[in-house]
């Protein structure tokens, strides 16, 4: 109920002009109406490595997703759809939530892109480790040849990067690489399989001048030796495709998407099946 009982139908006409930084109750009714009411959001309980986190749980139809961003807070139009890429909820979720980030992978333009700025904050460059892990539902389909999982710099820019893409048209056949450049200049962690028409947790880590880590659900190997010394894609991070429609996308749902600067994941572990904080 809507201002302890104070009003439970919309107001109109407003018969006083509020001071400004003061909300009307008219303005209030409508923002709390339209979901945009400020609201306390606690994550205190968000490890001081997570740079980035996205439940991908939002209102199911949406073509925008929120995060937690380290040093902002709760940023509600972080991921923007791409193509027919939308919330949905297709499919039951390993973190219990009812909504996840479904790409169609009818063409290559589908798919989701994360905020320029944001993606920008993330580029750890010599400083830190860095670690990404997600939750990813395969639908055993791809929109052509070679469908991106994650792509951030790889095959088709200058820079450093990662891609893990599809061995051409076979969807549940994955092929994670580091980038130092564009094309060819890259380094193979790994093709490994995953299940098809399920949900698959994906981890990857990179040291400056150390050793790489895959994860494929839960199971880890390790590549020795330091590949990607400055981590500094000249693209941003997109999700399920590539920046600029350079190659295919690929279908399924992803959520619980969590960048760290740290690598918390050096051998087996058990991929948590629990939302890391509720935004």
């Amino acid at each position: 109920m809507k201002n302890s009982g104070l009003i439970t139908k919309t107001i109109n006409t407003p018969t006083t002009i509020s001071a400004s930084g003061v909300w009307s109750l008219q303005e209030q009714y409508e923002a709390e109406t339209n979901n945009t009411w400020p609201k306390f959001v606690d994550t205190s309980g968000i490890s001081t490595d997570v740079l980035l986190y996205s439940p991908f749980n939002d209102a199911n139809n949406n073509t925008t997703a929120r995060a937690y961003v380290k040093g902002t807070g709760i940023v509600s139009n972080a991921w923007t759809a791409q193509g027919n890429a939308v919330v949905s909820t297709g499919q039951t979720n390993m973190s219990g939530t009812s909504t996840s980030a479904y790409n169609p992978a009818g063409q290559a333009t589908d798919g989701w892109a994360l905020d320029s700025t944001i993606s920008t904050g993330l580029e750890v460059g010599t400083a830190s480790p860095l670690s990404i892990e997600f939750w990813f539902y395969s639908s055993n389909a791809v929109s052509g040849s070679y469908g991106r999982l994650i792509s951030w710099g790889g095959y088709h820019v200058s820079g450093t990067g990662i891609e893990f893409e599809t061995s051409s048209t076979n969807a549940t056949s994955i092929n994670f690489r580091e980038y130092t450049g564009g094309g060819g200049s890259r380094r193979l962690l790994g093709t490994v399989n995953i299940n098809a028409n399920a949900w698959n947790h994906i981890y990857w880590a990179f040291q400056p001048s150390g050793d790489s880590y895959l994860g494929i659900n839960g199971v880890v190997t390790s590549t020795a030796n330091g590949y990607i010394n400055d981590f500094a894609p000249t693209v941003d991070l997109h999700l399920l495709k590539t920046p600029g429609n350079a190659d295919d996308a690929i279908k399924g749902y992803a959520q619980e998407f969590i960048v760290r600067n740290t690598v918390p994941y050096t051998a087996n572990f058990t991929p948590s099946t629990t939302q890391l904080a509720s935004i």
